[in-house]
């Protein structure tokens, strides 16, 4: 069975990316590590679905952080939103997947990039 891809999210929207594991945070700098953004896809809560970060860290693991990015410098970069269910989490009406490039080599390069362009909304409290 063959699944459609979601409607791609429009690029003025800010977008929550969960930090769940400590290898997707670099504590000495405050920022995210490229790793939470290297796989061919990842998920993202839209913010304006979402309503407040408390929603996002809702249905994280505790301890979790968030940083925010835009929608359209995550297209600029070359990544794909697009508002799709999570099937891990059936009831979160703000998910959407972020689609990255298929070649390893590039898509750490949209990695490393990304994360210039993210704010810190939460600091993860990994071990506290």
């Amino acid at each position: 069975m063959t699944v459609e891809p979601g409607s791609l999210v429009a690029s003025s929207e800010e977008l929550y990316r969960g930090i769940t594991t400590a290898d997707w945070w670099v504590a000495e700098e405050n920022r995210p590590s490229s790793a939470a953004f290297r796989h061919p896809d990842f998920s993202v809560d839209i913010k304006s679905l979402a309503g407040s970060p408390a929603y996002t860290l809702g249905h994280l693991p505790a301890g979790s952080g968030i940083v925010e990015f835009t929608c359209d410098d995550a297209m600029e970069l070359g990544f794909i939103v697009r508002r799709e269910p999570d099937p891990e989490n059936p009831d979160n009406h703000a998910h959407a997947n972020v689609y990255s490039s298929p070649s390893t080599s590039q898509r750490k390069k949209m990695a490393q990039r990304l994360v210039t362009k993210c704010r810190v909304v939460q600091p993860p409290a990994f071990g506290e």
